[in-house]
Order: C-alpha cells, then sequence, then structure tokens
C-alpha cells in the first residue's frame, strides 16, 4: 500500500459518522481502524485532505433498513426514494442531501408536516408519528 492510498482510506474512514447515515458502531470501528493506519504509516492530521463529506455518497441501505424495521416499504429510483407512512402521508428521501420531508394529502392538496435531514431526525418523526405497518398486514 502506498501513501495515496494510505490517504485516501483515512479520509474515507472520517466520513463514516452517524450524521451520514452510518450506525454508531459502524462509526466507532471507522475511527479505530482510522487511528491505526495513522499510527502504523506515520501519518499526521494535518497530511489527510478535509473534503467536506458529501451525502451523495449515502446508500439507500440504511433508509431502507430504517423504514422496514418501522413496518415500512421504500420505494426508490436514482437518488429519491418515498414510502407511504400511513393513512394519507408519504415520506420523500433526497439520498443526495440525506433530505427528508412528510407530506399528508388534505382537501386544499399535498401539505409538508415535517421537513428534517438525517437517519435520526426521520426515525425520531416516524417512532412518535406513524402508525407501525405490521409484516402479517403486508400483501
Amino acid at each position: 500500500m502506498n501513501a495515496g492510498d494510505v490517504l485516501r482510506k483515512i479520509e474515507l474512514l472520517r466520513k463514516v459518522k452517524p450524521e451520514n447515515g452510518a450506525f454508531e458502531p459502524e462509526a466507532e470501528n471507522a475511527a479505530r481502524l482510522e487511528k491505526i493506519l495513522m499510527d502504523r504509516y506515520a501519518v499526521r492530521g494535518e497530511q489527510v485532505p478535509s473534503a467536506p463529506s458529501p451525502a451523495s455518497r449515502m446508500s439507500w441501505v440504511y433508509w431502507d433498513h430504517l423504514l422496514d424495521e418501522l413496518g415500512f416499504k421504500l420505494r426508490h429510483f436514482g437518488r429519491r426514494g418515498n414510502a407511504d407512512i400511513g393513512g394519507y402521508r408519504i415520506v420523500y428521501i433526497k439520498l443526495d442531501e440525506a433530505l427528508w420531508w412528510v407530506e399528508e394529502k388534505s382537501p386544499a392538496g399535498w401539505e409538508t408536516l415535517a421537513k428534517d435531514r438525517g437517519l435520526d431526525s426521520l426515525r425520531e418523526y416516524l417512532s412518535k408519528n406513524s402508525v407501525r405497518s405490521y409484516a402479517f398486514l403486508r400483501r
């Protein structure tokens, strides 16, 4: 492994954070691996490029897992997705920005009920404001 490979791997490990969609144990493991690489190859912190972590690197796996654990089915195409979350409510997700919002159909049209960024905020919203859809009720 050459110096460029080490720096690239450290930079990628720094992007594994809960706000980018990783679970807490994954983030801790990435931080531990980053420290090991830096110690083993004598890399100083200022040597690693500190580009902002793009949300476009996120994967649908995290969002799908969250919605599935609450009993909802994620549909996605490209970098946008949605899921019916009961009644006349739909959650929309823009993967590139880790942005989600919930809309509800009303007599006047669709109105936005909530809007935020990140998996944790969506998990919190859904646990408080949705009715679980259980697997034995799905067709």
